[in-house]
């Protein structure tokens, strides 16, 4: 049987030579070279080493990198889009560049988006200016997240030594853990932490900075030399938490306060901390505190309430009222080397109890064994 040879066609800007139209042809993705403006959606299909810039995408582009590395020399920038909006960058590495991504959106903000999914950035910061970021199963490693005017949610993601800094933000991480770094440690931020991990690792750092609102839902937070600082411009909630092994405590609702409460502390767990809760204008309720040097230190007790919260094995006391009017009720506080429970001036809310305490069980309320 003979053998058919199609004839060629060569098609150019979606026409056909032999007058047929044809649909424009995908980006070709062996074809991309560094400092490459992509003004289509691209896949790349080889690795890319750049010296200077890497690529540079039109509005609306999105770049797959398909399991392929984009690397630098330490100078230029990555992936840089910017004036952009509905732009995407997925699955593979991006690493080695003074910057790393560089995104800023046109105005008005917050309409423009950016997406980031599957990707590890290492050495190689990013900036991200006038977004809505979501960012999804990735990975930061040794790379600072700077954001400005964001609305930034990550998912499944890890930052590991990578800080996210930077002011005006709406900051989101959920099912994401955080390595000897800190989460929006600048002020001016907004920040919900969900089901996450954060470990400092010792660093000499806040855990999760704020300067508006700040949320942390079941998630763990250990291991910080410097405590999570509340205050009168930052409420903050922890609910179903637990701190553990922070060589500077755990919370501290700053002196000086005053306002309404500022701390609220509820269904969650504190061991091995210098403290657990410390300051003022904080209400603790249903929680549990396990050998910490202190469990809970309210340096002025008007307007704070601790209640259904059980106390045991501090180095120090269990819960201790330097001043002021604290109500306390339903709390237990056994085995803590000095006192249970001293509240001198406390507004006694009872069902308390105390047993086998250093100093004493109870000054201030009445306890049962």
């Amino acid at each position: 049987m003979p053998v058919l040879h199609r004839p060629a066609v060569l098609a150019v800007a979606g026409l056909a030579l032999a007058g047929t139209l044809l649909p424009a042809l995908p980006a070709a993705a062996a074809t991309v070279r560094c400092g490459d403006t992509l003004t289509r959606d691209t896949r790349l299909t080889r690795d890319l080493r750049c010296a200077g810039d890497g690529l540079t995408l039109a509005p609306g582009v999105r770049l797959d990198l398909d399991g392929h590395r984009l690397r630098g020399d330490g100078t230029g920038t990555g992936v840089r889009a910017l004036g952009s909006t509905g732009a995407a960058v997925r699955d593979g590495r991006i690493e080695g560049w003074r910057r790393g991504i560089d995104f800023e959106g046109a105005t008005p903000y917050p309409d423009q988006t950016l997406v980031l999914d599957r990707l590890r950035v290492a050495d190689a910061p990013v900036s991200l200016v006038a977004a809505v970021t979501t960012v999804t199963r990735s990975e930061f490693v040794r790379s600072e997240v700077y954001l400005q005017q964001n609305t930034f949610t990550a998912d499944r993601t890890t930052f590991d030594r990578s800080s996210t800094v930077g002011e005006l933000n709406l900051v989101t991480l959920r099912r994401s853990t955080v390595l000897g770094a800190g989460v929006a440690v600048d002020e001016n931020n907004e920040v919900d932490i969900v089901d996450s991990t954060l470990d400092g690792t010792g660093a000499p750092r806040e855990a999760v900075g704020c300067y508006g609102r700040r949320t942390l839902t079941g998630t763990t937070v250990r291991d910080y030399a410097t405590p999570i600082f509340v205050y009168d411009l930052c409420p903050t909630l922890v609910s179903g938490s637990t701190f553990t092994d922070n060589a500077g405590g755990a919370l501290l609702a700053a002196e000086g306060a005053g306002g309404p409460t500022t701390l609220v502390v509820s269904g969650s767990t504190f061991r091995r901390n210098v403290f657990g809760v410390k300051g003022e204008a904080v209400s603790v309720t249903g929680s549990r505190f396990d050998r910490n040097g202190e469990g809970v230190h309210l340096t002025r007790g008007d307007g704070s309430v601790v209640a259904g919260t059980t106390i045991t094995r501090s180095a120090g006391s269990g819960l201790l009222v330097d001043a002021g009017r604290a109500s306390i009720g339903g709390v237990r506080a056994d085995r803590n080397g000095a006192y249970g429970i001293y509240a001198p001036q406390a507004v006694d809310l009872g069902a308390n109890r105390a047993s086998g305490n250093g100093t004493a069980d109870c000054v201030g309320v009445r306890c049962t064994r």
